[in-house]
């Protein structure tokens, strides 16, 4: 079958993410992965929003890639994504992320939240090497008071963060001495 317009559905719009709801009565989770399914809507999409599709067949959650008029999908599973920091990257805003252990301090930036999105973040360090975790942008905090940077000062220190909205992570779980400011 092909994309039906009326079934995707604006659920919200963000800074730097909208979230979409698709759900099709006829085509299965394959057939809307397929390349160029949301390709006639490209100028509806940004690389990194979000699609929730329902197919004949079941849900899956993806992360959207558009270059140009080329829409591509790619499966995002937050349950069980883990990743290992590097420093040329952006830490993703869902799953566990692990900082590598090093001997000195590295500095990394967290993604901007999305409303309801958990991470998970992990100085995996027997040492006090002090990584810091910064949002991405100025406007987003991880608590009340406005603090913008988390510093790892202590051997395996974590933190669990919970997207309040896509402004403000709160601070599910502290373990160790994780500071902020």
């Amino acid at each position: 079958m092909a994309l039906v317009k009326t079934d995707l559905v604006l659920m919200g719009d963000g800074r730097a993410y909208k979230d979409y709801r698709y759900e099709s009565t006829s085509d299965t989770l394959a057939t809307i992965e397929a390349d160029a399914y949301f390709d006639s809507l490209a100028d509806m999409f940004r690389t990194n929003d979000l699609i929730e599709a329902w197919g004949t067949d079941g849900y899956r959650k993806y992360k959207v890639t558009r270059s140009a008029s080329d829409i591509t999908l790619s499966v995002v599973d937050f349950e069980n994504a883990v990743t290992t920091a590097t420093t040329s990257a952006n830490l993703p805003n869902f799953g566990t992320v692990t900082l590598p252990a090093a001997s000195t301090a590295a500095a990394y930036t967290l993604d901007d939240p999305i409303a309801g999105l958990e991470v998970t973040l992990v100085q995996n360090n027997t040492t006090t090497t002090g990584f810091t975790v910064t949002t991405n942008s100025t406007g987003v905090t991880y608590n009340q008071a406005g603090n913008r940077t988390a510093t790892f000062n202590g051997a395996d220190d974590a933190i669990v963060l919970r997207a309040l909205s896509t402004t403000r992570w709160g601070v599910v779980s502290n373990v160790g001495s994780v500071a902020f400011s």
